[in-house]
């Protein structure tokens, strides 16, 4: 397992916006969140994906740290975000909408394979589950305890 950073200051920077994703280091904060999820058009996800992963490339490091917010699990593209972005310089990833520990152990089970198929440790990558409903809410013990992986909450 990586080692758990502090994250005071976020910057949520849209996956199809090289040109932004490439200047929001210059901004000082504490991480970046290129985004998959929402401010991507439908269109526009797959290209978006392998501009992800060249930013996560060109400007993993220390800081900021690089996480990525992928698209819930109930789109059915999660699994195709997670295998573009998966790489050594992925801090963490950013999951939207969870709704129970199973949509976390969902995605811990995708991670650890993505990482073994890249090389990389198991465990290497983190996961912040996003609590955006009342129920998510009322499972948040059972969420935050679904997985080794979860270093951040929000």
């Amino acid at each position: 397992m990586a080692k758990v950073r502090p994250l005071r200051t976020s910057m949520y920077v849209p996956g199809n916006k090289e040109d932004w994703m490439r200047k929001a280091p210059q901004y000082g904060s504490d991480a970046l969140i290129f985004d998959l999820e929402d401010s991507v058009p439908v269109p526009d996800k797959e290209e978006a994906r392998v501009l992800v992963r060249k930013m996560l490339e060109e400007l993993g490091g220390e800081k900021p740290t690089l996480t990525v917010r992928v698209n819930r699990l109930e789109t059915g593209l999660t699994g195709d975000d997670l295998e573009a972005i998966t790489c050594p310089q992925l801090y963490g990833v950013l999951l939207p909408k969870v709704e129970s520990s199973a949509d976390v152990v969902e995605v811990d089970n995708l991670l650890s394979y993505f990482e073994h198929k890249a090389g990389m440790a198991v465990g290497s990558v983190f996961v912040d589950p996003g609590l955006e409903t009342a129920q998510s809410i009322r499972q948040s013990y059972e969420i935050a305890t679904a997985s080794p992986r979860i270093a951040h909450m929000g």
